[in-house]
């Protein structure tokens, strides 16, 4: 471990976050640290696939390094963790990905074809919805207060391929979208005030945006005007967009990308109210896109956690955008997703979405290492019992967001591809 890495003091608060020890607020503000720091990034990646493969439920595979050994004992012994926890999450940190055994493909067999897994996961999430019309966010796996962005992310993957064909399909629809316009605040944030509002709002608004051109409601559309124009005034003066506590100049990629996606579909939807704050935000963004293509986080050769999924997310909006296709950065970035689709399977929901998103937007027919990818995701679907349909958590999202997030993540991906 560097000396850099040494000097982090959040580092000490990573093994209690992948545990599940920490509150809510606390694990939102470790989660905004993370963002921003890659030294506690590559120990929270290094660790979390340790954790992932101990609480993995299959059959006891073949070992393959004696460093998993080592960190499966200090890990499987609770006294022993609580004693030596440092010492457990340094030789974690040095496994190498090789070192890991990932999650099986044999966890539940691909099913004969995609509209066969996704009318499984659908079915599930149907199941899994509480009476008022939200998702249990913790009954899950995921953190409380994600669960405005956890129903709308479950409600966007019910409503991606224009369904609600039956009148419990439209039921279940219904519910959750009066759940989240009943979560707005006079003026018009959906969800709780902290770190992870711009998140949860920009998803209720995607929701909210998606149940109205499936169905006119009029309290729903004028819950999505009020929603749009909160995203419009927290856009910064530099026209990105950030943490709602933070610095009015420090703003990111991450959360930039989200409001344009809601913004872009309500100018697709008639909200034409939104164009300035789009094309401001598709400046932005603009700026953070390298000479290779590659999107950044908060610079153009900023990449903390990688360029992969900015770099995904980033294409997807500049070509749901108008002319966005004709755009020169356009053909180097899509170029660049389609190297990362055609990466080693693992089980990154949020990366598999921009993905495939984006070249879906981009059209060009079938692409082998895109159908490669959703295989994978495919694969990993669990087929029996309670959670038939549903995926396992196993990303470094998971933590936040458990199965609700591992499945909705999982359907729009095999849904935009």
């Amino acid at each position: 471990m560097s000396k850099n890495e040494q000097a982090c003091s959040w580092a000490e608060e990573l093994p209690a976050l992948l545990l599940g020890e920490l509150s809510a607020e606390r694990a939102a503000a470790v989660g905004q640290h993370l963002a921003g720091c890659p030294a506690c990034a590559a120990q929270h990646a290094a660790f979390g696939r340790v954790v992932f493969r101990l609480r993995a439920p299959q059959a006891e595979p073949p070992v393959r390094d004696l460093a998993l050994v080592l960190a499966t004992v200090s890990l499987g012994a609770a006294f022993f963790w609580k004693a030596h926890r440092s010492a457990a999450f340094d030789l974690a940190a040095t496994l190498p990905p090789s070192a890991i055994i990932s999650e099986p493909s044999t966890i539940a067999s691909a099913p004969a074809d995609r509209a066969a897994a996704v009318a499984q996961a659908l079915g599930w999430l149907e199941r899994t919805q509480e009476a008022d019309g939200h998702w249990d966010t913790a009954r899950w796996g995921a953190q409380r207060v994600y669960s405005v962005g956890l129903t709308s992310l479950a409600l966007l993957a019910l409503s991606a391929d224009g369904r609600a064909a039956t009148e419990q399909q439209r039921a279940v629809l219904a519910r959750g979208l009066d759940w989240l316009a009943a979560q707005q605040e006079a003026h018009g944030r959906l969800g709780p005030e902290g770190s992870a509002t711009m998140y949860n709002h920009s998803m209720a608004t995607l929701a909210l945006l998606e149940g109205t051109a499936l169905e006119t409601n009029g309290a729903h559309r004028a819950a999505c005007r009020r929603a749009l124009a909160f995203i419009t005034a927290a856009q910064r003066p530099s026209g990105g967009w950030g943490y709602s506590r933070g610095p009015v100049e420090n703003v990111n990629t991450s959360i930039t990308v989200w409001q344009l996606q809601a913004l872009l579909r309500a100018e697709a939807l008639g909200f034409a109210e939104v164009g300035p704050q789009v094309a401001r935000g598709l400046a932005w963004l603009g700026e953070r896109v390298s000479a290779e293509g590659r999107v950044g986080y908060r610079r153009a050769d900023d990449f903390p956690n990688g360029a992969e999924t900015l770099t995904a997310a980033g294409a997807l909006c500049l070509l749901r955008s108008a002319g966005g296709a004709h755009d020169p950065r356009i053909a180097k970035m899509l170029a660049l997703v389609r190297g990362t689709a055609a990466l080693p399977a693992t089980p990154d929901y949020y990366r598999c979405y921009f993905v495939s998103a984006a070249l879906a937007a981009a059209g060009g027919g079938a692409d082998p290492a895109l159908e490669q990818m959703l295989g994978a995701v495919l694969a990993r679907q669990t087929r029996d019992g309670v959670e038939a349909g549903s995926w396992t958590p196993g990303d470094r999202w998971g933590r936040a967001g458990g199965r609700i997030y591992a499945t909705a993540m999982a359907v729009l991906a095999l849904q935009s591809g």
